[in-house]
């Protein structure tokens, strides 16, 4: 997917050594290497979600380019309001999403990446038949 492996690389280059990371992750150098190349194999749910809570990087902003790199704050709360904007402030939601916030999280991703799955092939032919404006909104 387009922009997910780049900003993984950015994000690894900003936290520190690739293999140390990968270590801590639980995952082979070479792994993470194919990860941060465009075009390659992405990066699994765990694994993003593992960046979120070793290192406080922001799955919204790693799926989809939007909002800062990394959370700030109280984590659970920055990251479910910007994954779901729509929730309401309010004491009794929020604990029951910081409750839930491994399942909502790892959903969040798994959705995410499918609905590029599927935009992605349609998106490379429409720039095959010129057809820009579809393309720029997707």
């Amino acid at each position: 997917m387009v922009g997910i492996s780049l900003r993984f690389r950015e994000a690894i280059k900003s936290i520190g050594k690739q293999k140390d990371i990968a270590k801590e992750l639980g995952v082979s150098v070479p792994a993470m290497a194919r990860y941060g190349k465009e075009g390659d194999t992405l990066p699994s749910a765990s694994v993003m979600y593992q960046l979120h809570s070793k290192y406080n990087v922001n799955i919204h902003w790693l799926l989809t380019g939007e909002g800062t790199m990394f959370t700030t704050g109280d984590k659970s709360k920055v990251q479910i309001q910007d994954i779901y904007p729509d929730i309401p402030d309010d004491p009794d939601t929020l604990e029951i999403l910081e409750f839930m916030e491994d399942k909502a999280i790892l959903l969040y991703i798994k959705s995410k990446i499918a609905e590029m799955k599927l935009i992605e092939p349609y998106k490379s032919y429409l720039q095959k038949e010129n057809i820009k404006e579809v393309v720029t909104s997707l």
